[in-house]
């Protein structure tokens, strides 16, 4: 998806996500629209959100640290990257990302 498609749909994700402030998947979704925008602080905090309402949702974990790695916290992502690993261990991606940050461990 394009960033004008998710700037077109962001609005009416913050409005999902208002209506269902208790859903991690709702959560994550508009955090993910954020970071799709180059909007990472708004990510951190809407994915901070999602993983607290979902914590055993791999998948805002590891957007959760994208968010994070575009703002400068890398002991953090490698934090929630590992989250994501260990509630998923099939997720290639996140294992990627991690042993990346590691470099290569």
């Amino acid at each position: 998806i394009g960033r004008k498609r998710f700037s077109d749909a962001l609005p009416h994700l913050q409005f999902a996500a208002a209506a269902e402030p208790n859903s991690g998947h709702m959560q994550t979704a508009l955090g993910y629209a954020f970071l799709q925008l180059n909007r990472p602080e708004e990510a951190v905090v809407t994915l901070e959100r999602a993983v607290v309402a979902s914590p055993d949702y791999a998948l805002a974990w590891f957007h959760l640290a994208s968010a994070q790695l575009k703002v400068g916290q890398r002991d953090a992502a490698i934090i929630s990257l590992r989250q994501a690993v260990s509630l998923r261990p099939d997720f290639r991606r996140a294992h990627a990302a991690l042993n990346a940050l590691l470099g290569g461990s």
